[in-house]
């Protein structure tokens, strides 16, 4: 059975085939400070402009002294399932 990260993998470039090598085919090989990071560095991607699905002067003000509240409440696995609820939220 094909997992998401393979079907996403699926190109035959060169970068992918060494990404593919170096993190795994479904990232196994990333320490999870690494995935961590990866995360955080392709939402910032996502978010870096303006595109048909983001548009930072949608987002209330309010958003940002409700979520420092929100993340210093809760814990870290919490924090985690926040983020999952919310990727699926954007994939729905």
């Amino acid at each position: 059975m094909k997992t998401q990260a393979a079907t996403i993998l699926k190109e035959n470039s060169q970068l992918i085939s060494d990404i593919k090598e170096e993190w795994g085919s479904d990232f196994e090989n990333l320490s999870q400070s690494e995935i961590l990071w990866v995360l955080s560095y392709i939402t910032g991607i996502i978010v870096a402009d303006t595109n048909d699905n983001y548009n930072p002067h949608d987002v209330k003000d309010s958003l940002v002294p409700d979520c420092e509240a929100l993340c210093d409440e809760v814990s870290y696995e919490d924090k985690l399932e926040l983020a999952k609820l919310l990727i699926n939220k954007l994939t729905a």
